[in-house]
């Protein structure tokens, strides 16, 4: 193991406990329709099906009449934006 596995083992929990929430309908449903949405991710981003379930998310959010929706995604780059070296972190700085 890993030093510091021990730690961190159940850090991200909360996060997907408020994660699978997000997806609740009711919830949803309360959500401005004209509140500014901006959903950023790498197109090789595991944690978003490689976009599969981001692209899902939007729909969803375009279905339920959210209209200030802005996305953009990153060709060639898997997660951690903040972390991006070389030829990603060059694309994140100009499309700023």
């Amino acid at each position: 193991m890993a030093i510091g596995a021990g730690l961190f083992k159940d850090f991200n929990k909360p996060f997907f406990v408020v994660f699978a929430r997000m997806r609740d309908p009711a919830l949803e449903a309360r959500i401005p329709k004209t509140l500014p949405v901006l959903v950023i991710q790498g197109e090789l981003d595991p944690v978003g099906e490689n976009l599969v379930s981001t692209r899902r998310m939007v729909e969803r959010y375009n279905a339920l009449g959210l209209t200030r929706i802005q996305t953009h995604y990153y060709p060639a780059v898997r997660g951690r934006l903040d972390r991006l070296e070389g030829v990603g972190r060059d694309r994140l700085a100009m499309s700023t």
